[in-house]
């Protein structure tokens, strides 16, 4: 294969009371020539240019065997990673490409210096926008050190990891409150956990809204800010251009499954659902490795209502990491995944969930079984605990639009903009007051 190997010039500096050895190595293509495509599958690859030349960055290793150096050295390939992606020239491969080598070295500065030499050599010399995304940052090391292991635990994608995580990252913000990085790693260790605690999920977006905020005043410039807050905002239903804009320069300036699966989902929420999956479809092919990547992918292709590809990614995340909550949402989906491929019997549920019930309902209409349909409606319209949500898509479905939009009107409730790409609005698309409801969250900002 045509790899061209680069070494990171000799940086060996003791760093007490840990001992490490950075020893970096990445690999350039010399030519856009693979033997296969991340994903697996044979060339040409979807995504960046064929022109670009690619660089992977081999994970690095602690000499002692301490947990900690582990964490430590793991999280500083991962923010050298991130750095050299602020070379838009450059593609920069996946961090789940591979782990491999030994390493060590004092962390601070490491990840701009050892970047800027690789992504130089590899495009040559670098331009005035990229050496400023390079830039040095200054941060307090302790801050730093914490940072570094707090990206490394919540990238193993388990509850108790990011648990840990968010403790190192609010140590971290106590002894630097002025670092932009820290309050988007703080902001993102709300968002991972809101999908391993569901009853905690009002009050971490609260969390979300204010660390995305706070990272985003100290650095406009900073792509994973941009994502967070755009992002936030369209899940607060603030669907104005300045939204979709920020989502769009966010993918731009950082390209990666952080910045684009945010984009995906903000543009899902804009009714621009084309545009939307083909995002999210190339940003987790390019990206084939990370089971968060596949995680949410899947969600999002739920929220689209695609059940068998979101089944499908499902099947991919778990096959990476097993996880509890995964595999509920696998089965969850496989059952709607059978109404969308027509077998109508096999999606009736058995049980007296939410979306139990929901599915039982689009079952018996797929059946042709309308009355029976709509007299579990008329049931579910019965009881005030009938979320909003579901309220007005059920309102929607018995032929009475000013209800449904009235409840949302009213409501408001968050995620508006997914909950009005579902079909059971596609009769309305021109109703009055589908147009006001849409026109009131473009005028939010």
């Amino acid at each position: 294969m045509p790899w061209t190997t680069i070494g990171a010039p000799a940086m060996i500096t003791r760093v007490p009371p840990r001992h490490l050895v950075v020893i970096l190595t990445a690999f350039a293509l010399a030519r856009p020539l693979l033997a296969q495509c991340p994903d697996g599958t044979p060339p040409p690859c979807g995504g960046h240019s064929a022109h670009a030349p690619s660089v992977a960055v081999l994970f690095m290793e602690p000499r002692s065997r301490n947990a900690a150096d582990s964490l430590l050295a793991e999280g500083l390939t991962l923010e050298i990673i991130n750095t050299l992606g602020g070379v838009t020239r450059l593609d920069v491969r996946s961090q789940w490409v591979s782990r491999a080598i030994a390493a060590d070295a004092d962390p601070k500065g490491l990840q701009v210096a050892v970047a800027r030499d690789v992504a130089a050599t590899v495009v040559g010399q670098l331009l005035p926008a990229e050496l400023a995304r390079l830039g040095v940052q200054r941060v307090d090391p302790r801050a730093k050190e914490r940072l570094l292991t707090a990206r490394a635990l919540f990238e193993q994608y388990t509850a108790a990891a990011i648990r840990q995580a968010l403790v190192l990252t609010q140590q971290a913000i106590a002894i630097d409150s002025g670092c932009a990085p820290a309050w988007v790693q703080l902001a993102m260790c709300y968002i991972w956990l809101r999908s391993f605690e569901p009853d905690s999920d009002a009050a971490y977006r609260n969390h979300v809204k204010t660390a995305s905020e706070r990272a985003f005043s100290l650095d406009s410039s900073n792509g994973a800010a941009m994502s967070i807050v755009a992002a936030n905002r369209a899940a607060r239903n603030d669907l104005s251009p300045h939204t979709e804009a920020l989502a769009r320069r966010a993918a731009a300036q950082e390209p990666g499954v952080l910045t684009e699966l945010p984009l995906g989902f903000v543009l899902l929420s804009f009714g621009k659902e084309d545009e939307a999956l083909a995002i999210i479809r190339d940003a987790v092919r390019r990206d084939s490795l990370s089971p968060w990547a596949w995680a949410t992918a899947a969600s999002r292709l739920s929220d689209a209502r695609h059940f068998v590809e979101a089944a499908a990614a499902w099947e991919r995340a778990l096959a990476l990491r097993p996880s509890v909550q995964d595999s509920v949402s696998l089965l969850t989906a496989r059952r709607w995944a059978r109404l969308e491929t027509g077998d109508c019997t096999g999606s009736l549920a058995a049980g007296r969930s939410v979306q139990d019930t929901w599915l039982i309902i689009e079952s018996l209409r797929c059946l042709g079984r309308m009355a029976e349909a709509d007299s579990l409606i008329d049931g579910q319209l019965a009881l005030s605990k009938t979320s909003p949500w579901v309220r007005a898509i059920y309102l929607a479905w018995r032929d009475r639009p000013d209800s449904a939009f009235a409840v949302l009107d009213r409501a408001f409730p968050s995620f508006l903009g997914l909950l009005l790409i579902h079909p059971a609005f596609d009769p309305y698309r021109q109703h009055p007051a589908y147009v006001a409801l849409r026109r009131r969250m473009e005028l939010m900002q």
